[in-house]
């Protein structure tokens, strides 16, 4: 049987960009704008395992290069503005005793300016999700604190500081 119960760790229910229509034709596309509007987030974290845990993990494995050569890179990002907003965490945590007690929190807006900015030529689309989820992940810790347990959020916070920097 699957470890975690939640039906999944990220929705959105909504995305919205602007594009520069003459660089969709180049190896880099300019986006002035990209929002994602209702997302809709699962936590759930058993004993010393955690659905998070293991994709943050997986975000430190890409960030450190391990991933898999695709045959063809694809087209890189430069993006002014990545918004997120509507944004809900069900966090579900054990409580002895009780079994399991769902904790739903509110992540305010997030932006992100001049993502991919910092290189020649921008990020692949492969590098903004994770980008993208450590700023949800770094709200949340940042807001949740009180919330939800620190059981959760330490650990979190800790795996959050061992990859690397956000774009701001």
């Amino acid at each position: 049987p699957p470890l975690f119960k939640t039906p999944y760790f990220l929705d959105i229910d909504h995305a919205d960009m602007n594009v520069s229509l003459g660089s969709l034709r180049e190896d880099t596309v300019r986006m002035p704008k990209l929002s994602l509007i209702g997302l809709e987030m699962y936590l759930e974290k058993k004993g010393e395992s955690s659905n998070y845990g293991a994709i943050l993990e997986n975000v430190k494995r890409l960030e450190r290069g391990e991933k898999e050569q695709a045959k063809e890179p694809g087209k890189k990002f430069v993006i002014e503005t990545v918004t997120v907003r509507d944004i809900t965490v069900h966090a579900d945590v054990e409580v002895p005793l009780a079994g399991t007690k769902r904790v739903d929190v509110t992540v305010p807006e997030i932006q992100l300016h001049n993502v991919g900015s910092d290189t020649d030529s921008g990020v692949l689309m492969e590098e903004l999700t994770p980008l993208i989820l450590k700023a949800i992940l770094t709200t949340l810790v940042e807001q949740g604190a009180g919330i939800l347990p620190a059981d959760m959020i330490g650990p979190m916070g800790d795996a959050i500081t061992s990859l690397g920097a956000t774009s701001e």
